[in-house]
């Protein structure tokens, strides 16, 4: 029991001893609750605690962590893509797009008559300057008689460099002999 109680006890006489009330007396009034009681514990910040480290201040223990973890700010979506658009068809160069593409048998084609004498060199001619020729295989023909050039220039030079030795060692034979 609490102290309150027993001071209410002390001041109602026992159930045997009461008299019932005179009817011309109004009720005694409900009894009030007794006013809590304060506790006597010292308030929180002044309570003893356990010293806690740096550590143990910046960051609850691990099993409290995922409890007490806020979830992360709404941030939204990242802009998508444009949608994917279909390549246009390649255009080829300088015909409006009248030549289809050279195919494996074509080229095959090609390669077999560059292998037969005279109609070849015929054929490269006809093929990089002629007028109604598929446009990569006319581009093909004019690089190759590029290289052609560029391989009789160097033909030339060497044939010049090597001459040039040879008369000499024939010069220096001919002293000898």
């Amino acid at each position: 029991m609490s102290e309150n109680d027993e001071s209410e006890q002390l001041i109602q006489p026992p159930p045997s001893q009461q008299s019932p009330p005179p009817q011309s007396q109004q009720p005694p009034p409900p009894q009030q609750p007794p006013p809590p009681q304060q506790s006597q514990q010292p308030p929180p910040s002044q309570q003893w605690q356990p010293r806690q480290t740096q550590y143990q201040q910046q960051r609850p223990p691990p099993y409290q962590q995922q409890w007490q973890q806020q979830p992360p700010p709404y941030q939204p979506p990242p802009p998508q893509q444009p949608p994917y658009q279909q390549p246009s068809p390649p255009q080829y160069y300088g015909d409006g797009g009248q030549w289809p593409h050279m195919t494996l048998g074509n080229w095959v084609l090609t390669q077999f008559l560059m292998i037969i004498p005279i109609v070849n060199i015929v054929l490269v001619f006809v093929w990089a300057f002629g007028g109604n020729v598929n446009p990569s295989k006319k581009t093909y023909f004019q690089a190759t008689l590029v290289w052609a050039l560029i391989g009789i220039v160097v033909t030339i030079i060497f044939g010049v460099f090597a001459a040039t030795f040879f008369a000499r060692v024939w010069r220096t034979f001919a002293t000898f002999a």
